[in-house]
């Protein structure tokens, strides 16, 4: 009986100590952060550590990854083709009329109303445009104007900046196709330097805005007005300034007769029954 108890007595003591060496053998295996330490020790190789991340996880991608994925792309807008007439709008929304397909021998003036109630819309100005994160071309759509069948802008001879406390001006009118960001360049069919590539949209207003570039490479504020006395459509860097040199120069022998509304006043270009070629929808159009 006695040697019974003392049997187990032996194996109790030989699980402890094979726990205790299994412990501290655990315990020491932690500090053999290597294969060669491990192996040494008569350890097995350490499974492989995979310490990259995919893009989006908690912890900072390798430099391998960044290159790799990189930052996302921007997105970029989908060019939008317009087409229709364009109207003529006083600042406080008001409409003037329509860009006529005739000019004045100079720039395009405005169709306003015919038979008292009426627009002629087959006089009027037809273009189609794409829509472009630059400047880009309004191609005119009227076949009676030939080979320069973009809306732009001309100087009156040579080499014409616009600027604040200048009343200089260039027309609105039918100019060859020049670069985005051109200085005036020479037209076929012009004796006059023009600039083509001006044009940006506000979808939003489906508005038209232009920005001249002076023969140094300026861009100036650049004012689209409407002479009514001569029908014509310019851009001017100050519309003050050139209204005040236009006075100057009337004669004063002449008697004015005051008119009821203003002779020279900045407008907008809208586009009116305009279709988009993303979404087939033609936009409604008032005066049809």
């Amino acid at each position: 009986m006695q040697t019974s108890w003392t049997a187990r007595l032996a194996i109790l003591l030989l699980g402890v100590q094979v726990a205790t060496a299994s412990f501290r053998f655990a315990e020491g295996s932690k500090h053999l952060r290597t294969n060669a330490e491990r192996l040494a020790h008569g350890l097995p190789p350490l499974p492989p550590t995979f310490k990259r991340t995919l893009p989006g996880s908690a912890d900072a991608p390798t430099r391998a990854l960044q290159a790799r994925y990189g930052a996302p792309s921007p997105t970029t807008p989908m060019p939008l083709t317009y087409s229709g007439r364009l109207e003529v709008r006083s600042l406080d929304g008001e409409r003037v009329g329509f860009v006529t397909s005739s000019n004045n021998g100079a720039s395009f003036g405005v169709d306003t109303k015919v038979d008292g109630n009426t627009y002629g819309e087959s006089s009027d100005l037809h273009v189609k445009f794409e829509t472009s994160s630059n400047t880009f071309d309004v191609q005119i759509t009227s076949p009676s104007l030939g080979e320069a069948s973009l809306l732009g802008a001309a100087t009156s001879v040579g080499p014409t900046s616009i600027s604040g406390g200048s009343p200089n001006f260039v027309s609105l009118t039918n100019v060859g196709q020049t670069p985005a960001g051109s200085i005036p360049t020479s037209s076929a069919g012009k004796q006059c330097l023009v600039e083509s590539a001006i044009w940006s949209f506000d979808e939003a207003g489906q508005k038209l805005t232009a920005q001249f570039v002076n023969p140094d490479g300026s861009r100036p504020a650049t004012v689209l007005a409407y002479d009514v006395d001569s029908n014509s459509l310019i851009f001017t860097g100050d519309l003050a300034s050139y209204e005040a040199d236009k006075a100057s120069k009337v004669d004063p022998e002449i008697i004015v007769i005051p008119w009821n509304s203003p002779r020279l006043f900045p407008v907008t270009l809208h586009v009116a029954a305009a279709y988009n070629d993303q979404w087939p929808v033609m936009k409604p159009d008032p005066s049809l």
